[in-house]
């Protein structure tokens, strides 16, 4: 992989998201194609070529308007980079389907939702991609709820994906549990 300069603000996740979207040739080459000009195209494109050092300064620059100062989280700036950038927003779309339903009357709710990233939540040592999967896709017990219809049984929860375009992009958020809530590792 080309090396990417770790200064202008660019943070080593930054970096990293930057790495992993470039590196999947498919996506690339839908950028390389895209209409008109922009930082990431260019990237793109430098990319393909191994430059041996990339500067995500330009990437950086056209997000920067939209972005907090200070010390950026790699998923805000994801979301950003694909919220500006057609061809990522159509190689990357799928429906998130929140789903619950009360484990004593017959309750049952949808809450469906664009998205492009798949935020998939690790506890502790849970370190297996096919296994944080199952966790979202599997009816849970929502701590602290009570069903809205007949005020007793408590909701499940669980994550249904579904019209998922040619790729799926999964953001792993670091959690542990301290003193009962969970926290950002």
């Amino acid at each position: 992989l080309p090396a990417f300069e770790n200064k202008d603000g660019a943070s080593s996740h930054i970096n990293a998201s930057l790495q992993c979207l470039l590196s999947y040739e498919p996506l690339r080459s839908a950028l390389r194609r895209s209409a008109g000009d922009s930082a990431l195209k260019s990237m793109a494109d430098q990319f393909a070529k191994a430059k041996t050092t990339i500067s995500p300064r330009n990437v950086l620059l056209d997000a920067g308007a939209q972005l907090p100062q200070g010390k950026q989280e790699a998923t805000e700036f994801l979301k950003k980079l694909i919220n500006q950038n057609k061809s990522l927003q159509d190689i990357t779309q799928f429906t998130e389907v929140r789903a619950r339903k009360c484990d004593t009357c017959s309750y049952e709710t949808n809450d469906p939702m664009n998205n492009h990233v798949l935020q998939l939540p690790v506890i502790e040592k849970e370190n297996n991609i096919s296994r944080l999967l199952q966790n979202i896709f599997s009816w849970s017990h929502l701590e602290d709820s009570v069903c809205g219809s007949c005020n007793v049984g408590r909701y499940l929860q669980r994550t249904l994906i579904q019209n998922t375009s040619n790729v799926l992009i999964i953001q792993l958020k670091f959690r542990k549990k301290v003193k009962g809530q969970m926290v950002k590792n």
